[in-house]
């Protein structure tokens, strides 16, 4: 490549990109971003919290409002009756739909699992649920959760390990992280186009799991191309991996009985599918970020830093990892937050190592403040979402040289 002494200068891997929103950024009107996700026009949809419901916010491709979308490119929703917090988690789009998972009640106390679909124009999609959105009070009546070694501590509001799978034939599959009664155990659900409970799922459509009888949150959901599903996520002290057939039953050729347990202590908050088959979880241990990844059996990867987890810390701070993702050519993206709350960006080679082409080291730092969701697209630029009300942010960063 020649540059002429007129020409800007490249911007590099790990930059941002200058052309998108304001510089690289764009603010959002809502109080956190939950979830982020593009649809096939690549434009990006975001779900985040707002008073009495959640919104959604979509943006063209260059950042800007999509005003075709809602009012102005923001559409306001809800599971169910307003004025109960709801907190969106999950997203998803089809040619048609627009697909929100999260939690309706109290973050704190209660929270049921909660759906609801809209059209591609902001509106209420009336053929879903009740009226566009359901609650499912699976647990209700119970007072308390099920009785387990210890007692674990849930470091997020209800709903945040949310994630989802929407499939062709219109039904979804989703994880569910809650209090009370939901409290300690992991869950998965199954839910029709219509968004009724499938009853052909598990039991009477929901899965209701601990490992090893520890208290068990779920962080992470993937569907394999042969409708199997990996689960992820902290039993007892562990990071975890579980799967299930596309019934719903546990599918005992994976790890030991169904399930992998991590020997390395730590917390995982991410999940991402590798296309061998294989997963690849993130989260932190310690003061370290950690990254541990399978092969398609449920096996430690032997192709991943020789098999075992990979601790990652920027240099003098703790570090929490929140999201991965992969892409088309295996490198993994990760995101993540230092103890002083900035967000940073790893990108890796599908053998753990660094990618030096990624802003010369694989590492970018002060990717904003408190970084939440990451997504990657097809041209390898990264999307990121940060901040709380009034800065919520989504930001764009280059992934190979610009000029």
């Amino acid at each position: 490549m020649t540059l002429h002494p007129h020409d800007p200068a490249p911007r590099a891997a790990g930059q941002l990109d200058v052309g998108f929103g304001n510089a690289g950024i764009t603010t959002l009107a809502i109080d956190y971003a939950e979830a982020i996700t593009r649809d096939t026009h690549d434009r990006i949809l975001v779900a985040g919290q707002a008073q009495g419901g959640f919104r959604l916010t979509r943006l063209n491709p260059d950042g800007t409002p999509d005003v075709t979308f809602g009012q102005g490119g923001v559409a306001d929703g809800s599971f169910g009756p307003e004025n109960i917090s709801q907190v969106p988690s999950g997203l998803a789009v089809s040619q048609d739909k627009i697909l929100v998972i999260g939690s309706h009640g109290s973050t704190s106390e209660q929270g049921h699992p909660a759906a609801a679909r809209f059209h591609q124009n902001g509106a209420r999609d009336t053929s879903f649920g009740d009226g566009g959105g359901r609650v499912y009070r699976l647990l209700e009546g119970r007072s308390t959760a099920p009785t387990l070694q210890a007692l674990s501590v849930v470091d997020s509001p209800a709903g945040a390990g949310s994630q989802l799978h929407w499939a062709e034939d219109g039904s979804v599959v989703f994880s569910y992280l809650g209090f009370g009664v939901y409290r300690n155990q992991g869950l998965l659900i199954k839910i029709t186009d219509t968004g009724e409970l499938d009853s052909g799922f598990a039991d009477n459509g929901f899965v209701q799991f601990t490992v090893e009888n520890l208290p068990t949150d779920v962080r992470g959901l993937v569907v394999k191309p042969n409708g199997h599903i990996v689960v992820a996520g902290t039993a007892g002290d562990n990071p975890y991996f579980s799967a299930y057939t596309p019934d719903g039953l546990v599918d005992r050729t994976f790890g030991v009985d169904g399930t992998h347990v991590s020997p390395t202590p730590g917390r995982l908050r991410g999940l991402a599918l590798q296309a061998n088959g294989g997963v690849v979880g993130v989260g932190y241990t310690g003061s370290e970020g950690l990254v541990v990844a399978l092969d398609g059996e449920g096996q430690p990867n032997a192709t991943f830093n020789n098999g075992d987890p990979l601790r990652l810390k920027p240099q003098f701070e703790p570090l929490m990892l929140l999201d991965v993702q992969v892409r088309l050519d295996n490198l993994l993206v990760i995101g993540g937050n230092t103890s002083s709350r900035f967000g940073v960006l790893y990108r890796l080679k599908p053998t753990g190592e660094p990618d030096p082409s990624f802003n010369g080291t694989g590492f970018v730092g002060r990717v904003g403040e408190m970084l939440k969701n990451i997504n990657v697209q097809d041209d390898s630029k990264i999307l990121v979402t940060t901040g709380y009300a009034p800065e919520v942010t989504v930001r764009r960063y280059l992934g190979a040289i610009a000029t």
